[in-house]
Order: structure tokens, then C-alpha cells, then sequence
């Protein structure tokens, strides 16, 4: 979405946020979830809890998990 291309970069590659290319390598999916649902402290990573659902949030998860391999 354009909410996470603002700092991952509009094809995962990295900008303000880390690269998302190959995350599903670094990350595993539950750990990213929580941090797409919680944000990262100390970090300009927001939490998504307030503004999106959890199904949103697992299809986020899902779509750069399979995109930016």
C-alpha cells in the first residue's frame, strides 16, 4: 500500500524503513505480524492495530511475504 511504500519503497527496496525484499527469510511471519500490528519502539515503524484490521494486517503480511521475495 501506499502507507508502507512511503518508507519501504515502492518495491520493498528500502527508503526511510528496511528493505522488505527477502523478509520472508529474515522475519518469520508471526514476528512480523506483531511488528506490523505493534510497531517498532525507539523507531519510525508506527503500529497498524488502531488504523487497520487483523485480517488487513495478515494480508499485508501475506503480500510481501509472496512479492518481495
Amino acid at each position: 500500500s501506499a502507507n508502507c511504500a512511503a518508507c519501504h519503497g515502492s518495491n520493498g527496496e528500502g527508503a526511510v524503513g528496511p528493505r522488505l525484499i527477502g523478509i520472508a527469510g529474515t522475519m518469520t511471519e508471526p514476528k512480523q505480524i506483531a511488528t506490523v500490528t505493534n510497531g517498532v519502539s525507539g523507531s519510525s515503524m508506527p503500529a497498524w492495530k488502531n488504523r487497520l484490521s487483523p485480517e488487513e494486517i495478515q494480508a499485508v503480511v501475506a503480500y510481501t511475504r509472496q512479492t518481495f521475495k
